[in-house]
């Protein structure tokens, strides 16, 4: 398993976690890399930490060679790193990474729809003013225009 592998199967909340660090809602924790504990410095990203205290920072590799005083080496296989790849790891990480990538691809999605939704709201508010109230036309781009407002409200709250 490679060091990215383990990157996509071990969060950097999680690592920080098996330590009994607690974090609080904004991603802040106390820095266990320095004693001056009296507020949370440490602030866990994604897949890095940062301290604004003592300017510890690196990724979930770095955090527990700091934590148990290990080389890369060390640290790597401590989680669960290994140079040969076994059917089921690399079955996990690519469902992980097939997963991640049709998120992204459903969040791309929506901001499409979302745009085109308030695209068209522009559209067809400004067809309304180029007709009489109640006429054929003035009608249809109403009707189109309530239409398209309900689906931008529906297409928010997927949000």
């Amino acid at each position: 398993m490679t060091s990215e592998d383990l990157k996509i199967l071990h969060p950097m909340k999680e690592v920080v976690e098996s330590y009994g660090i607690k974090i609080n809602r904004s991603g802040f924790c106390m820095c266990p890399f320095h004693h001056d504990n009296k507020s949370a410095s440490m602030k866990i990203y994604k897949d890095n930490f940062h301290c604004f205290g003592c300017g510890a920072d690196g990724d979930i590799f770095t955090f527990v060679m700091l934590m148990d005083n290990l080389t890369f080496k060390e640290a790597f296989k401590s989680l669960g790193g290994c140079y040969t790849h076994s059917f089921s790891e690399m079955r996990e990480i690519e469902k992980i990474k097939r997963k991640r990538a049709k998120t992204a691809e459903l969040r791309t999605d929506l901001k499409f729809r979302i745009t085109l939704c308030q695209k068209l709201i522009d559209i067809y508010r400004m067809q309304t003013l180029k007709y009489p109230p109640f006429s054929d036309e003035w009608c249809l781009h109403m009707n189109a225009l309530q239409y398209q407002i309900a689906e931008l409200e529906y297409l928010t709250d997927m949000r």
